[in-house]
């Protein structure tokens, strides 16, 4: 049977016929204000400007759509940094002379150039080291002042949300001095180098309880010490151990700085999220798009379509890094990092980019700018990625 259509479909006509279905009020979204309300009150298509023939004028808009795209549980969540740059620089005991020729000034103006509203800036390692002087534990034997004090007021006096990064179940330096408190017992065919350049074989039990008074205290006496907005917290897992060890570390921290975040990363990548909400205020997703070993391209939109239902802002945290974390020899294009970011922000999720050095470094041998071009995700900041992250 031959069909005659008379006219051509267009905006108005179709909302016409489907305004009363689901279909009518996804489309409404592209209206402008003043139409997409009168298609939602009325169930009918706004008239057609009068004195027009054929298909009817599109009026100008009058101010902003209404964002009818947004979930209200998403919209609802807590304000915080919507653009954040992760920095993260573990380094063993063997690399002297961290950050001898630093920077604070140009270090916050460079993040503040790259538009972000967040940083997060190292406390301690995955080797067990501070980034500042802790009576709690060792500093960083090559770091000879206060590097975590130094960003922590750059970044406050403009007006940067600053977190403090801290690993909790990983310190090789502290596993030689307890290898009781360890998941399994030490290997005697394992040398101290070899544990300190894999630290991450030997990760220390949450049911040791003088292992867990030891983290709380260390975390009780850095927020006691810096104005931080959070602490970004590594190395939690998800099991009721884990879970335990979240409440009691929430319990220190808010005792200690109440407006203070909690901010285990990763919580969206296991089930029982809902055991876990209470006691995190928002969470960094890792998520590296071109690492099809780990992630993949399905990776995020399959976690955080879980993850966003409870009531937790969530960060997709991408690196510049085509394979894993510190694969120092493949970089992505600004195309690339533009495409995971925004396919963060689409899924409902705020921005977060994670820049890994390796020492020596412009970050520790004075020269800060790499921190931020990256670290912006902004106007101009990956147009600056490859050439600012070059190691010397």
């Amino acid at each position: 049977m031959k069909t005659v259509m008379s006219h051509r479909t267009n905006r108005r006509r179709f909302l016409q016929t489907s305004a009363r279905s689901s279909i009518g009020v996804l489309v409404t979204g592209s209206l402008p204000a003043r139409e997409a309300k009168e298609v939602n009150e009325t169930g009918r298509a706004p008239k057609p400007a009068s004195g027009s023939s054929g298909s009817p004028a599109i009026p100008a808009s009058s101010g902003v759509a209404k964002k009818f795209w947004i979930d209200p549980s998403i919209a609802a969540w807590p304000p915080g940094p919507i653009r954040k740059v992760h920095i993260e620089y573990h380094t063993s005991r063997h690399m002297p002379k961290l950050g001898e020729r630093f920077n604070a000034e140009e270090f916050g103006d460079r993040l503040l150039e790259a538009h972000v509203t967040g940083a997060t800036v190292f406390a301690k390692d995955m080797y067990g080291y501070c980034y500042y002087p802790s009576s709690l534990g060792p500093m960083h034997p090559g770091l000879s002042f206060d590097i975590l004090g130094a960003q922590v007021a750059a970044l406050r006096k403009r007006k940067i949300q600053v977190l403090a990064y801290y690993m909790t179940t990983l310190n090789p330096q502290l596993a030689e001095r307890h290898p009781e408190w360890l998941n399994a017992p030490k290997s005697d065919k394992t040398s101290p180098t070899d544990r300190e350049y894999n630290p991450w074989e030997w990760s220390f039990s949450l049911a040791q309880d003088d292992f867990v008074k030891e983290e709380l205290a260390r975390l009780k006496e850095l927020v006691s010490r810096y104005e931080l907005d959070g602490v970004w917290l590594d190395g939690i897992g998800f099991d009721a151990l884990s879970t335990f060890f979240l409440k009691r570390v929430r319990e220190v921290i808010k005792g200690t700085r109440p407006a203070c975040l909690v901010c285990p990363q990763n919580q969206g990548g296991a089930y029982g999220l809902a055991e876990r909400a209470p006691f995190v205020d928002y969470s960094s997703q890792e998520a590296l798009f071109t690492d099809a070993a780990h992630y993949g391209y399905n990776y995020f939109p399959t976690v955080i379509r879980y993850a966003r239902g409870y009531g937790i802002p969530f960060h997709g945290c991408t690196v510049i890094f085509k394979d894993f974390w510190a694969d120092f020899g493949g970089l992505k294009s600004p195309a690339q990092m533009q495409t995971e970011v925004a396919a963060f922000v689409s899924q409902g999720a705020r921005a977060d980019g994670c820049l890994q050095v390796a020492w020596p470094h412009p970050l520790a041998s004075g020269s800060s700018a790499c921190c931020c071009s990256f670290a912006g995700l902004g106007d101009d900041g990956l147009q600056e990625v490859a050439k600012t992250l070059r190691l010397p």
